[in-house]
């Protein structure tokens, strides 16, 4: 996507800079291929995840609204987009190309640091991932910790509750821990 919107800029700024007004055909008809490029390879990657990361990341008590959030805030600024990109095409001319350019590589960089994977993840474990990120524990602050300490205490009793049926026993060594003994 970012090498279609270089190329759009390269040949408009060539086209253009002699102070033609016109594009030839040729070029106009490669323009037009590299956009559609630019299209295609937009519909298969960025454009569903404005759709399915919002319903991946939040927990079903938030889904509705941060679905609701996330369709409103893609809505809004597909219209800005609509609305400003004729102006900035004057403005910028060849120019505005290289800014969009510009967005993907903030866009894939952002996505590749701080987006988790949530692939075969359920969705209640989802919130633990961002508890373990770098930078959401950060901004999750206490909730982060919770988090963790609530997987860990799941873990331990799921572990608990399988080697009970695996026909073992249990110690107690204090109140909170507990000790598999595997019969002899």
């Amino acid at each position: 996507m970012c090498t279609s919107m270089i190329v759009v800029s390269a040949v408009l700024g060539a086209g253009f800079s002699s102070g033609a007004t016109v594009l030839p055909e040729s070029m106009s008809i490669g323009v037009l291929v590299v956009i559609c490029v630019f299209v295609a390879a937009f519909a298969w990657s960025w454009g569903p995840l404005g759709w399915l990361v919002p319903s991946e990341i939040h927990a079903l008590s938030t889904r509705t609204a941060g679905m609701s959030v996330a369709v409103s805030t893609n809505f809004l600024f597909s219209f800005v987009i609509g609305q400003t990109f004729i102006s900035m095409l004057c403005a910028m001319e060849w120019g505005v190309f290289l800014f969009f350019a510009g967005f993907v590589v903030i866009m894939s960089v952002f996505v590749y640091f701080f987006v988790v994977e949530t692939r075969h993840v359920p969705v209640e474990r989802v919130p633990l991932l961002f508890a373990r990120h770098h930078l959401w524990k950060k901004l999750m602050g206490a909730e982060a910790t919770e988090e963790i300490e609530n997987d860990f205490a799941a873990a331990t009793h799921a572990s608990k509750d399988r080697a009970l049926e695996d026909g073992d026993t249990l110690e107690q060594r204090s109140s909170s821990t507990w000790q598999v003994v595997y019969p002899e």
